[in-house]
């Protein structure tokens, strides 16, 4: 397999909400930055409390974000898909890293070292500006999660966490998920996901299948 390109680093993030908002110059710099690293399944990227250095995407594959429990379990938070940026928050809350990172598959991840990061605010001072719209970004959508999860039907919790997990790439798209890492992110019983996947295939939003969900179309559900 041939190794990425910038170009290809480049399209990925293009798939990224805040970076499509950022200047020409800045996406030009992260670009140049950015590398290239290929991981197996299972590799720990950075555990909470580990110096925050560094900014991660995702090019291929995915990664879990796992949020420790006061009983020492891990529970799953997100999974970040192609063109998901991740790992920059914990530089502006005490500069250690808030969540735990796990590869979920084999991938390729974007990275951009600490250096990287400091060779582009040497020329751009007010990249943190732009890395605290990131942080906000990733603050409100978390939640906004949070707050779907606890008032809105389970067919609509379901429907918000597979839209998130699109990552607003164009539509149809496979989303690899199975039912159970599904009732873990919207904190509901495999059964009852299983019945709302059901009732969103009725709709024509979706289609099942193994350890796998296609986002066919956009539509919402929220009532509020």
């Amino acid at each position: 397999m041939a190794d990425p390109t910038k170009t290809d680093i480049a399209r990925a993030l293009e798939g990224n909400n805040w970076f499509r908002r950022q200047t020409p110059e800045l996406k030009r710099a992260l670009v140049e930055q950015a590398q290239a690293v290929r991981a197996d399944k299972g590799r720990w990227l950075y555990d909470a409390g580990d110096d925050a250095r560094g900014l991660y995407g995702v090019l291929s594959g995915s990664v879990r974000i796992l949020i420790q429990m006061t009983d020492g379990d891990y529970a799953l938070a997100n999974i970040a898909g192609r063109g998901t940026i991740f790992g920059y928050a914990g530089r502006l809350v005490g500069k250690k890293r808030l969540v735990t990172a796990e590869v979920r598959e084999r991938s390729t991840l974007i990275y951009v070292p600490e250096t990287g990061l400091e060779a582009i605010a040497h020329k751009t001072p007010d990249i943190w500006v732009h890395f605290a719209e990131l942080a906000s970004d990733q603050l409100v959508a978390a939640t906004r999660a949070m707050i779907v999860n606890a008032r809105e039907a389970p067919e609509t919790r379901i429907w918000m966490h597979l839209r998130l997990l699109t990552n607003e790439e164009p539509l149809p798209l496979d989303v690899h998920i199975s039912q159970d890492e599904l009732a873990e992110l919207s904190g509901l019983s495999r059964k009852t996901v299983n019945i709302g996947l059901k009732e969103l295939q009725a709709k024509g939003l979706i289609e099942t299948g193994y350890r796998k969900v296609t986002v066919l179309k956009t539509g919402r559900l929220l009532t509020g």
